[in-house]
């Protein structure tokens, strides 16, 4: 019951659409709140969807674009088994029923002293995680227009589009309670930026005689995109508070 609990979840969506002969227009949005069954963990998503189509004579233009924001906070391995036994899921199975959540001085209770024991306290683990934070943000969708020379004679062209930028912020506390305890706290970070394009262009020649039919379709495409990671971490901060978690040589041991 210390770790583990009920959690509310919100989910809230907005839709309008709307168009005429030489129009059309549907915008929606969404926002997610997941509050999380263990201790100080939660997850948020917000998300817009615009989706537009003209046509003006001979003209045709559009695009589909879609933006999402998602917020984690608490530690990793806690919405899923990433970490195994290093979470706070593998941590709270791991527990044996003689170890308390707090000692007598009323701070986080561990194995220290009994035999063949040694994991973190789940509850410790969930709280020094609390202010951990992963982000995912990305922007796809795709922008059209079509010209129709002729009505035998029709360009098309399309850009397609994938950005993506993912970053995330950790902090291992001490653990001194453990048998093996552990004085040595830590931060950690990375980030992740990708982007991804292609652009297809095709002009179509369809002409009918009679019966029979010519119809003759050329087209091109490129494509391209990039990513790159960053990752860096310092231990032995001079100050834990979460106004001094950067990554500098005044702060800690990089």
């Amino acid at each position: 019951d210390a770790v583990w609990g009920s959690a509310p979840v919100l989910d809230m969506n907005v839709d309008v659409s709307g168009g005429s002969d030489a129009n059309a227009y549907t915008v929606s949005g969404n926002f997610f709140d997941q509050k999380g069954t263990a201790a100080y963990t939660d997850y948020r998503k917000g998300s817009l969807r615009a989706n537009t189509s003209f046509n003006r004579g001979k003209l045709n233009f559009g695009e589909n674009a879609s933006l999402s924001l998602g917020r984690q906070y608490g530690g990793t391995g806690t919405f899923d088994d990433t970490n195994g036994e290093g979470g706070v899921l593998g941590k709270d199975i791991m527990t044996q029923p003689v170890i308390s959540v707090f000692d007598v001085a009323g701070n986080y209770a561990g194995g220290r002293g009994v035999p063949g024991v040694n994991n973190t306290n789940p509850l410790q683990l969930a709280a020094a995680q609390k202010d951990n934070i992963t982000k995912y943000n990305s922007v796809f969708g795709n922008a059209y227009a079509s010209y129709d020379f002729f009505p035998s004679f029709t360009f098309k062209t399309n850009l397609g589009f994938d950005l993506r930028q993912n970053s995330q912020s950790g902090f291992t506390d001490i653990t001194p309670q453990n048998n093996e305890a552990n004085f040595t706290n830590s931060i950690s970070e990375w980030d992740y930026q990708q982007y991804n394009w292609t652009w297809s262009n095709t002009v179509r020649y369809l002409k009918g005689f009679d019966r029979h039919a010519f119809d003759l379709l050329l087209g091109q495409e490129a494509v391209g995109g990039q990513n790159r990671y960053v990752q860096g971490g310092m231990a032995s901060l001079l100050n834990s508070n979460i106004d001094s978690r950067y990554i500098q040589d005044a702060l800690g041991d990089p």
